[in-house]
């Protein structure tokens, strides 16, 4: 259950552990509405796969793309490593959108 819940919005966490959980017993379906949620959140996943492998290959064939420059870019306490923290911490200073801190939250 702590893979899917919510780390950076607490009320959102808080919202979704006020939820009342059931049952659903072997050889059952789910609702609509979860099976719907569920086949987006994966469909979602697997564009932003796909994406990022297209992103991977722009990147190494430019010409003024440094490997090590990108990861001091993100690695600003200069750790050596890249957590999700990081990866946040440099979307928020860059303006991205909420979209992509879910989907970032998704990969890790």
């Amino acid at each position: 259950m702590k893979a899917v819940l919510p780390r950076f919005n607490l009320d959102l966490k808080d919202s979704f552990l006020e939820q009342k959980t059931y049952y659903v017993p072997p050889d059952s379906s789910l609702s609509y509405e979860i099976e719907w949620c569920l086949s987006f959140l994966l469909e979602e996943i697997a564009k932003t796969a796909v994406r990022r492998e297209n992103l991977k290959v722009s990147l190494n064939d430019s010409a003024d793309f440094n490997i090590r420059e990108a990861f001091s870019l993100i690695d600003r306490e200069n750790k050596k490593f890249l957590d999700s923290v990081k990866y946040f911490k440099f979307f928020i200073k860059n303006n991205y959108p909420n979209r992509i801190f879910f989907l970032v939250w998704l990969i890790f």
